[in-house]
């Protein structure tokens, strides 16, 4: 029967931990399991905040959704109350507009009515006087009209007489008016062409000032467009320059943002490369420190006892102070929640 420790480990498991720990070769290799085992748990522990951090990330997009998403029905809702509002407005004005005109039409129906009835009680009553009357205006109007007649037809053959005695009056008046002409044909007919040409030459004045005041508002409307097209051509201009000012600042800090990074990538590179270096050379000093010594210490039998009892090999091996690999010891995860 196996003998049980005071750590809860059996004989028989110290006694095969002790076989295969004896030899350099043994802690060796003992201590690149133990270094495994302290990676894999740093990659679970990594692994758990990217979850969690995704997790969370992903919990508050879906709140922010929500909140977009009772925003947007809000809205849709006020929007969709107010049009029906209006809709129910505008049915309100309908039904009082068809009233009000239903109305008007029956009030119009009944005057129309009243009119009709009023006209029928007048043919009742005085219609047949009526009728006698008007047959004695028309024989009247028929006597008037025919005396009127005679009086125009008299009055016209009086005219005619008078029209005829006065046309002879003025043919003899023109004729008179054109002997005179004929002896004074020299005279009179330079001053008529002396009048007709001023008359002319003042037209001929007048036509050209009114041609140079349309040359000069037309050179004004002129002169106006070409200051407002100059005007905006320098706008557009400014605007161009601005633009290409503007882009070329965004080309200058995309490219120093460029530069930045390039130059972090480096440094991290080069951060990489040295911390490689130094668990090359850490590596190399435990390698050499294996094979110069032929066995194990008894202190290193117990830290190793000890760590390997233990549930957590990161933490007994940093309070054993044995060596772990550099590059997980100083890297901080970028998913860490604050």
């Amino acid at each position: 029967m196996a003998m049980v420790g005071g750590d809860g480990s059996t004989a028989d498991e110290e006694d095969d931990l002790d076989v295969g720990i004896k030899s350099q070769g043994g802690f060796a290799r003992w201590q690149i399991e133990l270094a495994n085992k302290v990676t894999v748990e740093r990659e679970k522990e990594a692994d758990q905040a990217r979850r969690a951090f995704k997790e969370q990330e992903e919990a508050r997009l879906w709140n922010h959704k929500q909140v977009l998403h009772r925003k947007t029905g809000e809205e849709f809702g006020k929007t969709q109350k107010k049009v029906e509002e209006m809709r129910q407005a505008n049915r309100d004005k309908a039904v009082a507009y068809k009233e009000e005109l239903a109305l008007m039409r029956t009030v119009m129906r009944e005057q129309s009515e009243e009119w009709a009835q009023f006209g029928h009680e007048l043919t009742v009553e005085y219609g047949t006087d009526q009728a006698h009357r008007t047959k004695a205006r028309l024989a009247e109007s028929e006597e008037e009209k025919a005396r009127r007649g005679q009086t125009v037809r008299s009055e016209e053959k009086r005219r005619e007489k008078q029209l005829a005695s006065q046309r002879e009056i003025t043919l003899d008046e023109k004729r008179q008016h054109v002997q005179r002409m004929k002896s004074e044909l020299t005279g009179p007919t330079e001053e008529a062409l002396a009048y007709s040409l001023q008359q002319r030459q003042g037209k001929a004045d007048s036509v050209k000032r009114t041609e140079q005041q349309w040359k000069e508002m037309a050179q004004q409307d002129r002169a106006s467009f070409l200051a407002h097209a100059a005007a905006n051509k320098e706008k557009a201009v400014s605007t161009k320059d601005l633009m290409r000012t503007a882009r070329g600042d965004l080309i200058k800090g995309k490219y120093s943002n460029y530069q930045d990074e390039q130059r972090r990538k480096k440094e991290a590179e080069a951060l990489i490369a040295l911390k490689r270096s130094e668990a090359t050379e850490a590596k190399q000093h435990v390698h050499d420190k294996v094979y110069s010594e032929r066995r194990v210490s008894p202190e290193k039998t117990r830290v190793i006892k000890e760590v390997t009892r233990t549930k957590s090999p990161k933490k007994a091996a940093k309070k054993a102070g044995l060596v772990l690999p550099p590059e997980a010891q100083t890297r901080e995860s970028p998913y860490r929640l604050a």
